[in-house]
């Protein structure tokens, strides 16, 4: 072979090393596996790690509403309300998903080094590649589910992140530098790939778009490919260690699912480690269950913006409408064009 015919393998094989040996970007978006026009047209997920320092302490209603004592049986639905009244403007305006969303501007933001796996529309990852339907025998659900999820950090616990990630190759883990403040909100929504065809339980819940290269209910598992995603599950966890004094932490999880759980499933929470692996947790209560409701699935009406059991919460649905349906009240839709 004559040197001038090796000349492109040995530069193509210069350039392939030098692309492997450079760092990966830290505060990548997402994997860069776009929609295609004709199928998506609105914004793709930007992450945001602006993180912030030297915030003072915040004012945290929650621990008013229940008399600034620490949480229990008998106040943990008042605590849970006005910690969901606290970020119910911003989660509107995401899970409404009309482009009134920058999680920056709010104050909310994500971890780093998650690009790579990251989805291009809502920066969501796999949460779990496949759940067998036969772990839910009594709910309608036909065919195995994929779960993504996305979480987002308020500005109090981004601190958290910025100090450990002050210099991203070489993160920063003693000192205090992983505590979080009190205050520290971080919210993780979970979605499914099973809709209202494969499980009953979806019916008439909130819906995205994302890009799916895992999709185990219609058995897809390869190139992203634009599909919808369910809201199934919302978690809230907030550092407290005021009302929550043994573990500094509150855990509550909101379930939008119809049935079993039927419509505005309840919120549980929990407040308290256990004694060992596998005991029983000793300090968690569930929210009861509303009944039905009366209005049918897909219609819309206005609400008077008053504290309720809604995601929506206290003042949230201001200039929006919430379509009804047996599943979540979290359905904020803007109104107007």
């Amino acid at each position: 072979m004559s040197f001038r015919h090796a000349c492109p393998g040995i530069a193509g094989a210069l350039f392939l090393l030098t692309a492997m040996a450079a760092p990966a970007d830290p505060f990548r978006d997402h994997d860069g596996q776009l929609p295609p026009p004709s199928q998506y047209s609105g914004p793709s997920f930007r992450l945001s790690h602006a993180y912030p320092s030297g915030l003072p302490a915040p004012r945290m209603p929650w621990r008013t509403a229940i008399g600034n004592v620490p949480i229990s049986t008998g106040n943990a639905a008042a605590y849970t309300q006005a910690l969901k009244d606290s970020i119910a403007r911003d989660m509107v305006a995401l899970l409404a998903n009309d482009g009134d969303w920058d999680a920056g501007s709010r104050g909310w933001y994500h971890d780093p080094w998650l690009g790579s796996q990251r989805e291009a529309i809502h920066g969501m990852l796999v949460g779990l590649e496949q759940v067998d339907n036969a772990l839910f025998p009594k709910s309608g659900l036909a065919k195995p589910f994929t779960t993504y999820v996305v979480t987002y950090y308020n500005r109090i616990g981004a601190q958290t992140l910025g100090r450990i990630w002050r210099d991203p190759q070489a993160p920063q883990l003693g000192g205090g530098a992983t505590q979080y403040a009190d205050g520290s909100v971080t919210v993780k929504l979970a979605f499914t790939t099973a809709g209202p065809q494969a499980w009953p339980a979806m019916r008439g819940a909130l819906s995205w778009p994302i890009m799916m290269a895992a999709n185990a209910t219609t058995g897809h598992f390869g190139r992203p490919t634009p599909a919808p995603a369910y809201l199934m599950q919302a978690d809230i966890v907030v550092k407290d260690s005021q009302s929550a004094p043994q573990t500094g932490w509150v855990f509550t999880t909101r379930s939008t699912t119809a049935t079993p759980v039927r419509a505005a499933a309840g919120s549980g929470t929990r407040w308290c480690r256990w004694a060992r692996s596998g005991a029983t947790i000793r300090r968690s209560t569930a929210r009861p269950m509303p009944a039905r409701r009366s209005l049918k699935p897909g219609s819309t009406r206005r609400r008077p913006c008053t504290r309720s059991r809604r995601w929506a919460g206290a003042g949230a649905c201001r200039g929006r409408t919430i379509t009804a349906s047996t599943t979540s009240r979290w359905q904020p839709r803007a109104s107007g064009p």
